[in-house]
C-alpha cells in the first residue's frame, strides 16, 4: 500500500515523534506541544496551550528565536529535574517570522551514561598503559583466534608491526603458536617450550571465559631463552641443598637427640610409658614428666620432641634446678617491663615463646612446651 501525504495530517506526524515539540506562534503563545513534550514539561497539554512559552517553561529561548530569528542548536537547558537538549528554529512564512519550533529530549541518563563510559574508557586507557609498560611479551586474541591486543615488547621480540598485526590470525603473526588450539579446547597450557625464530621460549596460554564460555585467549612469555629458565632453576637447587644443609647443621646442634627406638626396655610398663608418649607428642599440649633421678626423663623428653610438630625446631635444655620457684614462671613464659622488682627493661620472652620447643629439667621432673 502506498503512502500518500494527504493521508496524513501534522499535528498526527508530530504526536508520533519520540522527541518532545513545541510550536509557538509570532506572540509567544504555544500552539502545538506533543505527548513526548507534556511529559519532559511535566503539564498536561490543556495547561500547555494557549499559553505564553515563558510561563510554561521558566527561561526559555524559544521566544527569542522568534524576535532575533536565529536558530539556536544543540542548547541544554534544565526542565524541573531533568536536563534537556533542545534545537530551537525559526518558522518563516514568504520571508517573515511567524513562530518557532523546538525538538528536545532528555538527556539526564544519557548524561550518566556518557560519565560512566568515559570512566570504562579512562580504565581501559591504564589498562592499556600497564599491558604496554609489561617488560614480557603479551598477546590476546577474540573468539576467532584473530589478535585484539599485543604489546610492544612482543612485537619487537617477534619482528612484527603493531598496528598490522591488530586483527590479524594469531598463526599469522606468531609461528608455531597455539592459542587458536586453546580457543578450541579451554584448556590451559602453562610452562610450554615453544620454539620462535630458532630459540626455544617458555610461555603459557590461558582461555578467558565469559558465562562459562571460551570468548578469547591470552598468552604471555615466562622466559625469552631457555638457558635462563635452566640458570634459574640450577640456582633454585643450589640455594635448595644450602636450605637443607643448614637445616641438618640447625637440628644436629639444637635439635633432639634421642628417638622412642633408643629407649630400649621390654617391661610392660615401659611399654606402655612409650605408648602414652607417643600420644601425647601428637597433641600441642605442654607434656610433664616426672621420675625418680635417673629413670630417663629428659631420654623422653628428647623422643618426644623428634616426633612432635616441633621437631624441626630447636630442642632448648633448661636447667629449672638452677631457677627460683619464685622465677620459674618469668623464665619459662616471660614477663612484660616492670612486673616484678629488677625486671628486664622492656620485658623478656619466655623459653615457650622465644624457641619452638624447650626442654626444662628439674631433679624430678622434665617438662616439654
Amino acid at each position: 500500500m502506498k503512502i500518500r501525504y494527504e493521508d496524513y495530517r501534522w499535528d498526527e506526524i508530530i504526536d508520533s515523534i519520540y522527541n518532545g515539540v513545541i510550536v509557538i506562534d509570532r506572540q509567544g503563545s504555544v500552539v502545538l506541544c506533543n505527548p513526548p513534550g507534556c511529559d519532559l514539561i511535566g503539564l498536561p497539554k490543556e495547561r500547555i496551550i494557549g499559553k505564553h512559552i515563558n510561563d510554561v517553561v521558566g527561561d526559555s529561548l524559544l521566544f527569542k528565536v522568534v524576535q532575533d530569528g536565529i536558530t539556536r542548536p544543540n542548547q541544554q537547558q534544565r526542565i524541573n529535574d531533568r536536563l534537556v537538549i533542545a534545537n530551537r528554529s525559526p518558522i518563516y512564512n514568504d520571508g517573515t517570522v511567524i513562530g518557532a519550533v523546538s525538538i528536545f529530549q532528555d538527556i539526564t541518563e544519557l548524561k550518566t551514561m556518557v560519565s560512566q563510559l568515559d570512566m570504562k574508557e579512562k580504565e581501559i586507557n591504564q589498562f592499556k598503559e600497564v599491558f604496554e609498560l609489561v617488560y614480557d611479551g603479551i598477546i590476546m586474541v577474540d573468539e576467532n583466534a584473530r589478535v585484539t591486543m599485543i604489546n610492544q615488547s612482543y612485537c619487537d621480540f617477534l619482528g612484527v608491526n603493531h598496528s598490522e598485526s591488530i586483527g590479524k590470525h594469531v598463526t599469522e603473526v606468531i609461528e608455531n603458536t597455539r592459542l587458536h588450539v586453546v580457543l578450541k579446547t579451554g584448556q590451559a597450557e602453562i610452562g610450554s617450550v615453544m620454539k620462535v625464530k630458532d630459540r626455544d621460549i617458555v610461555v603459557m596460554r590461558l582461555p578467558i571465559k565469559k558465562d562459562g564460555k571460551v570468548v578469547g585467549a591470552i598468552g604471555k612469555v615466562m622466559f625469552t631463552d631457555l638457558h635462563d629458565l635452566k640458570t634459574l632453576a640450577q640456582r633454585l637447587n643450589v640455594m635448595e641443598s644450602k636450605l637443607d644443609y643448614y637445616k641438618n647443621e640447625l637440628k644436629r646442634a639444637h635439635g633432639s637427640k634421642y628417638s622412642f627406638e633408643q629407649i630400649i626396655g621390654e617391661h610392660e610398663k615401659m611399654k606402655e610409658a612409650k605408648d602414652l608418649a607417643l600420644k601425647v607428642a601428637a597433641s600441642r599440649s605442654t607434656v610433664l614428666i616426672r621420675g625418680e633421678s635417673g629413670t630417663g626423663k629428659e631420654l623422653f623428653a628428647h623422643a618426644i620432641h623428634s616426633v612432635s610438630h616441633r621437631s624441626e625446631g630447636p630442642f632448648i635444655r633448661v636447667n629449672c634446678a638452677a631457677i627460683p620457684a619464685e622465677l620459674m614462671e618469668a623464665e619459662l613464659f616471660g614477663y612484660e617491663e616492670g612486673a616484678f622488682t629488677g625486671a628486664k627493661k622492656g620485658g623478656k620472652l619466655g623459653k615457650s615463646n622465644w624457641r619452638k620447643a624447650a626442654h626444662c629439667s628439674s631433679t624430678r621432673s622434665a617438662i616439654c612446651l
